[in-house]
Formats: C-alpha cells, sequence, structure tokens
C-alpha cells in the first residue's frame, strides 16, 4: 500500500482493527496516482477513527474496551432493522419481555454481545 504502510504498519495496527479496512473501502479504490491513492487510504482509515470515536466518547471509561469495526457495522445494521420490524408490529418496547427480545436482535451475530 505504499508509504503507508512503510514506516507505521505498527502503530496502525494497536488500535486498528486491521479486518476493517475493507470495511470502510480501502480495497475499492480504482483510482491510480499516488496522490490519489494516499486521499483515498487517508479518508478510509479517518472513517475508522471517526467511529471508534463517537461510538466510545458514548461509553464510560471504565466500560470501554476492544474495538471492532464490523461489530458497529453490525449492531448499527440490526438496529436499522429491528426498528423497522418493531416499528411496522407496533410493539411497545415498554413490556421487559419486547425490551428483552429487542435487545436480542440488536445484539443478533455481533462478535461482542
Amino acid at each position: 500500500m505504499g508509504k503507508f504502510w512503510s514506516g507505521t504498519a505498527d502503530r496502525a495496527l494497536k488500535g486498528l482493527e486491521v479486518g476493517c479496512l475493507c470495511i470502510v473501502g480501502v480495497e475499492h479504490c480504482q483510482a491510480r496516482s499516488e496522490q490519489k491513492l494516499h486521499t483515498h487510504f487517508n479518508v478510509a482509515l479517518t472513517a475508522v477513527s471517526v467511529a471508534k470515536a463517537v461510538y466510545y466518547l458514548a461509553l464510560p471509561k471504565n466500560k470501554r474496551s476492544s474495538f471492532s469495526m464490523a461489530d458497529i457495522k453490525m449492531l448499527h445494521m440490526n438496529q436499522l432493522m429491528t426498528n423497522r420490524i418493531f416499528v411496522n408490529l407496533d410493539l411497545d418496547l415498554s413490556d421487559r419481555k419486547i425490551k428483552h427480545l429487542y435487545n436480542l436482535c440488536l445484539n443478533f451475530g455481533r462478535l461482542r454481545a
């Protein structure tokens, strides 16, 4: 991947899940010039940093654990689908059993539930 990986791979791996690079579109770039490739990589890695910040700033420091971009993406997809289903069925989330089912649906398929 050119200059990005030449001297910073060890620093990038500490806070970045390598598997998430395909999730943010690093492999979808069709640019050929070096400057455009660097811009694309920087934008993709910035997207990971922004997602990590948004996710972690909402949690207290003692509840923060490892970060998985795939996990966050799955959570938001589950939330979108679950909300759509629960709204269309007119389910009451104040009911304890319904709330438990809602939380099970949100964590479906996640690595860390």
